[in-house]
């Protein structure tokens, strides 16, 4: 975990520094973010906007700078997200201070839908926020359709994206009629998609038990 001395001033130089060469190592691959989690956390919750800055985006430099957020989506699907440590007023802040790339690149790395123990899969508050504040909504609703299909998984791949079509039913009637338009228009389509891998899963594991007979 991140020192709780390197909070404030005093450790917004050492946060940066950290950042930066653990930017590097994501970017040659030298390190994988899965191996240092608890570092992440501790930098998001200590110094949030400097770690933000970081990783997805500077100023007038963002493109230049936007980290690769798959290596925080991965984390998404299997460890606790990094930018959970962040609070939503911050991630929004940040964004606002900066380009509309910002609010892109964010909502490719936040935790934008979660699961609980006994509850389907829902949309998380800051990935509904964004879809408000965000001067393009439709890109980033882009990224977060984009995230129903996982990079890693267990079980049946169409059904974890069956659950998360399902999020789009909650978007039909959003009070944005670009964002209720593109949720009806999209549902098909990935319903579409849902089928076709459930047709792979029955196909890949019917050949697999004949080969074990």
């Amino acid at each position: 975990m991140f020192p709780d001395r390197h909070s404030g001033k005093a450790g917004e130089e050492a946060a940066r520094s950290i950042c930066k060469k653990f930017k590097q190592g994501l970017a040659d691959y030298s390190v994988y973010a899965f191996h240092f989690d608890q570092l992440l956390e501790g930098l998001f919750k200590t110094q949030p906007r400097i770690a933000l800055d970081v990783f997805f985006g500077n100023g007038a430099e963002d493109e230049e700078n936007i980290v690769d957020v798959d290596s925080f989506d991965d984390i998404s699907e299997n460890r606790k997200n990094p930018l959970d440590a962040v609070t939503d007023d911050v991630v929004l802040d940040w964004c606002a201070q900066g380009s509309a790339e910002r609010y892109v690149s964010i909502a490719n790395a936040i935790s934008c839908f979660r699961a609980g123990k006994d509850s389907p899969v829902g949309w998380t508050p800051i990935a509904l926020k964004l879809l408000e504040v965000a001067p393009d909504p439709l890109a980033v609703l882009e990224v977060y359709i984009e995230r129903f299909s996982p990079r890693s998984w267990s079980g049946s791949r169409a059904a974890i994206m069956e659950s998360r079509v399902r999020l789009l039913d909650n978007l039909e009637h959003h009070s944005n009629p670009a964002i209720a338009a593109r949720a009806v228009q999209k549902r098909p389509e990935l319903q579409a998609d849902v089928a076709r891998t459930r047709e792979w899963e029955t196909m890949h594991d019917r050949e697999r038990d004949e080969r074990f007979e």
